[in-house]
């Protein structure tokens, strides 16, 4: 049986503005805001879920 890693919490002081950061620079787009998270999926289908930590 093989593991897959699907997603991953990014914790971070403001979501939106980290998210489109990390986008910016790898040239990825952000997506749409899911519940807390703002996502940002990679090349191989990993998604960093971006979320605004207290």
């Amino acid at each position: 049986m093989s593991v897959e890693l699907n997603h991953t919490i990014v914790h971070s002081r403001d979501n939106r503005r980290s998210a489109e950061y990390l986008a910016d620079i790898l040239g990825l787009e952000v997506g749409t805001e899911w519940g807390p998270f703002i996502p940002v999926e990679t090349g191989n289908g990993v998604t960093l879920d971006f979320a605004t930590a207290a």
